[in-house]
C-alpha cells in the first residue's frame, strides 16, 4: 500500500486524484457509448417491424422474428453488461473526487478551520474511500 504520509499534497493531487478523475472519465464514456450503440440500434430494429409489416413481402414472419430475436438479444446485452448504471457510477465518482479536490484546494466545507495536516489527511481519507469502493 502507497504510504501517503510521505507524499505531498500535489504529488498526491496530480499522481492519484487527477489520474483518477481521468480513468473515471473514461470508463464513463466507454460505458455510454456501447449503452446508447445498443439502444440506438434497438430502436432501429423496432422501428423496421412496422415498417417491414407495410410491405407485400412473403417472409414477413421470419423477418418479424429474427427482428425481434435482435432486440431481445440487445435488451439481455444491456442487462448483463450494465452500461448504463456503470456508466452513471463512473461520472458520479469522477464527479465526486473533482468536488472534493476543489473543495480542499479552496479550503472550503468540511476543510475550512483546519491546518494543512488535518485537511490533507481528511482528503485522503475521504478520495480513497471513493475509490476502494468503485473499482
Amino acid at each position: 500500500m502507497i504510504d501517503y504520509n510521505e507524499m505531498s499534497v500535489e504529488t498526491y493531487v496530480t499522481e492519484r486524484l487527477e489520474k483518477a478523475i481521468d480513468t473515471y472519465s473514461k470508463k464513463a464514456k466507454f460505458h455510454r457509448a456501447w449503452f446508447i450503440v445498443f439502444k440506438v440500434i434497438q430502436i432501429i430494429a423496432l422501428a423496421l417491424i412496422p415498417i417491414l409489416a407495410s410491405l407485400p413481402i412473403p417472409c414477413f414472419k421470419l423477418l418479424t422474428v429474427i427482428i425481434s430475436s435482435i432486440v431481445l438479444v440487445l435488451e439481455a446485452l444491456i442487462a448483463l453488461s450494465s452500461h448504463k448504471e456503470k456508466w452513471q457510477l463512473y461520472q458520479e465518482t469522477s464527479k465526486m473526487i473533482t468536488s472534493e479536490k476543489f473543495a480542499f484546494q479552496t479550503k472550503a466545507g468540511l476543510y475550512q478551520n483546519k491546518d494543512d495536516d488535518n485537511c490533507f489527511s481528511l482528503l485522503v481519507e475521504r478520495c480513497e474511500a471513493m475509490i476502494k469502493y468503485r473499482d
